[in-house]
């Protein structure tokens, strides 16, 4: 079965993605143990270190699902599985969004042009993703193939 090359170099974006995404939650587990350590004990009665955990918490949960996620989308892309295609684009649609939210929400703050150049790049990448995995040509080698089982 011939592969697109350009599904291949996706797939391997998902899985750069999913490693930067465990190396985020794990920076954050370092981070909760660092603050835990500077707050101490939780016998105090105020709410800040349970709360500060909690989010703590979320925030690695939140980057370990995406990173696995991205990983079982890159296998599926690999197998040029139909739904792996509808969720990369899905994923990747999200991910724009969000780019684009931050993109704005940032530029009024601080001119940073590296920062402002490194999120049109990736704004533009995953606009280039996204019009790669719709066309119908792409589309086409992505078609599933259902074996049909025979009825007694």
């Amino acid at each position: 079965m011939y592969k697109l090359p350009g599904v291949i170099v996706i797939a391997f974006l998902n899985f750069i993605s999913a490693g930067w995404n465990l190396l985020v939650g794990m920076e954050e587990m370092t981070k909760g143990v660092i603050l835990a350590s500077w707050i101490g004990p939780s016998g105090h009665t105020h709410p800040s270190p349970q709360m500060i955990a909690g989010l703590r918490a979320a925030i690695i949960i939140f980057y370990l699902v995406i990173a696995a996620i991205e990983i079982i989308l890159g296998v599926g892309l690999f197998k040029l599985m139909e739904w792996a295609r509808n969720g990369t684009v899905i994923m990747t649609v999200l991910f724009a969004m969000r780019g684009v939210f931050a993109l704005l929400s940032s530029f009024p703050l601080h001119l940073n042009l590296s920062v402002i150049l490194l999120r049109v790049g990736l704004l533009g990448t995953e606009i280039v993703i996204i019009g790669y995995l719709i066309k119908p040509r792409v589309r086409a080698g992505f078609k599933v193939t259902r074996t049909r089982t025979a009825s007694a």
